[in-house]
């Protein structure tokens, strides 16, 4: 009995790693494109994301542009003049505010000085970090950043590195004045390389445990069919005892064991006297409650590891491992017994015709069969409702004893 489970648990452990191996297999190829590609995704996602945040920035100073237009013209290529220092720190502030709420790097404004120079206005990083540009603080004029403000046309960046500053993805959006055909400056948004490849990990992350969770959900509702059909394949769908194919299956491996551990092993073959005068009077509906009657007689009078099966229209058979044949005549004739309570029609109780066999070295599980049909053939011959046993010295069948 435990080889026979131990050889369906190893076969179901097979096939769930089969299908789970399987299903990795064809998800990875999915899996390994979205990873290859996603990375573009995530920097398209910070251009569109830049941009926006540079044009929102921009509106807003545009919004204030008198006053921001003396802050700016206060910044000269010879250094800084006098300006509106209350101003500069409430829009530094509002710049900082608007940082952290987006996560961006950095935001910032500039102006342009000559073909070659820039120098920043407005830094929404805090003044205290080493990053913090102040107002008029000089650097190199980027081609993007002069393209920005020749034609006030918004250009947000691939991820590009720029000297002393690192790599960054960027949106350039000028600021406009209505009383100017010129930008009065620029606004720029960046995200860092260490942005986007925080992001790409985390991508990565999430994709990656949405593909575990398919894969389980996949292999485990192909594994939920798998135990379904192998329940169909096994369980008899009336009587819910076992089905001629695993009965077969598991004598096979009970007489396998019996060799192997030098036990004993019996089998009873049962057939439920008059079903067909059942179904011809009381109908079809009295002869299936009768058979599941019967199988529940069976499953309420064998042991766990016996094994119960619906062998044929009316056929039970019942696999009895470790028993010899008085002990398997005893079971047979409980059977028998309970069987009685049972009422086949009216007035009428059950009635089980056995045929009882117990396992010599040399049979197989279709010469086990057949002994056991021949003593069936004995009991219905003599009358019914009663148990024969199988005589493998004579050949022959005896009656209720051995």
């Amino acid at each position: 009995m435990r080889s026979f489970r131990s050889i369906r648990m190893n076969i179901q452990l097979f096939i769930l790693i089969s299908t789970l191996v399987a299903i990795t297999a064809l998800t990875s190829i999915p899996a390994y494109v979205i990873a290859r590609n996603h990375s573009d995704f995530v920097i398209k996602e910070m251009q569109m994301r830049a941009r926006g945040i540079a044009s929102s920035t921009a509106l807003l100073i545009g919004s204030h542009a008198s006053a921001y237009l003396e802050l700016s013209d206060a910044v000269t290529i010879d250094g800084v003049g006098a300006y509106d220092h209350t101003f500069y720190v409430k829009m530094n502030t509002l710049l900082r505010q608007i940082t952290e709420a987006t996560g961006a790097d950095f935001i910032f404004t500039a102006k342009m000085l000559d073909a070659q120079t820039q120098a920043y206005i407005l830094d929404g990083t805090d003044h205290i970090l080493d990053t913090f540009s102040p107002i008029g603080e000089k650097d190199v004029l980027h081609a993007i950043t002069k393209k920005v403000i020749m034609t006030s046309q918004p250009v947000e960046t691939e991820l590009v590195e720029a000297p002393g500053w690192g790599a960054f993805v960027v949106g350039l959006v000028p600021i406009l004045d209505d009383g100017s055909s010129q930008p009065i400056g620029v606004v720029g948004a960046a995200f860092s390389s260490d942005t986007i490849d925080e992001l790409n990990r985390n991508m990565n992350g999430s994709v990656g445990a949405s593909f575990i969770f398919l894969i389980l959900l996949i292999t485990v509702g192909i594994y939920i069919l798998y135990l379904l059909m192998f329940r169909i394949s096994m369980e008899d769908h009336l009587t819910k005892l076992h089905t001629r194919r695993y009965h077969f299956r598991r004598l096979r491996e009970e007489i396998r064991s019996a060799k192997r551990t030098n036990t004993k092993l019996s089998l009873l073959l049962i057939d439920v006297d008059w079903l067909k005068q059942v179904n011809d009077t009381s109908g079809h509906g009295a002869g299936d409650r009768l058979l599941q009657s019967i199988a529940n007689v069976l499953r309420a009078n064998t042991r766990a590891i016996d094994s119960c099966a619906r062998h044929g229209g009316d056929e039970f058979a019942v696999i009895l491992p470790g028993l010899d044949g008085r002990r398997a005549l005893a079971t047979a004739k409980k059977i028998e017994e309970m069987s009685k309570k049972i009422e086949a029609m009216p007035g009428t109780s059950a009635s089980l015709s056995i045929g009882l066999v117990t396992w010599e070295r040399g049979m197989d599980e279709q010469q086990l069969m057949e002994c056991a049909d021949q003593a069936l053939y004995a009991a219905k011959s003599e009358g019914k409702g009663r148990i024969k046993v199988y005589e493998p010295k004579t050949k022959g069948t005896s009656s209720g004893t051995i």
